[in-house]
């Protein structure tokens, strides 16, 4: 084996793990990975949260959450790096047979009590295992 097969093996071997150990964890709790904006439009504080999460409910999850907060005292961070591991599930409402399958779409606006403003999220999910298939997949390739 020369050496830009080598990389790549050890490469999708490796994503086919994570996959794999996120998709186990997913059973039992929630994990994600992303990263955090906060900038300021019209007055006000808008955070979004861009993440890549396995909520518990066997599907992993692309999508974002947006905040508006009118009295934000705490200094600014552009960008931050975010992660969130070993938290309680998140099961959500399962509206369908594609929800039940893993395959979701969500997108909804309402009002956040807490914060006084408005909060929107978005999301696409598919099934956990989806992800490990396809790693897998690479694995396969990264060796013929």
């Amino acid at each position: 084996m020369n050496r830009p097969y080598s990389v790549a093996f050890y490469f999708w071997c490796n994503l086919t793990f994570f996959f794999a150990l996120l998709w186990f964890l997913n059973l039992f709790v929630h994990n994600s990975i992303g990263l955090d904006r906060e900038r300021v439009i019209d007055g006000q504080v808008v955070t979004r949260h861009y993440r890549l999460r396995w909520p518990g409910n066997g599907s992993v999850q692309l999508g974002m959450m947006q905040h508006r907060y009118p009295n934000y005292i705490e200094p600014l961070v552009p960008v931050d790096l975010a992660q969130g591991l070993l938290e309680p599930r998140l099961l959500g409402n399962p509206t369908s047979i594609w929800n039940r399958i893993g395959i979701w779409r969500i997108s909804e606006t309402y009002w956040h009590q807490e914060l006084q403003s408005w909060s929107s999220e978005f999301w696409w999910g598919i099934p956990a295992w989806v992800p490990i298939l396809l790693a897998g997949w690479g694995w396969r390739r990264s060796v013929s």
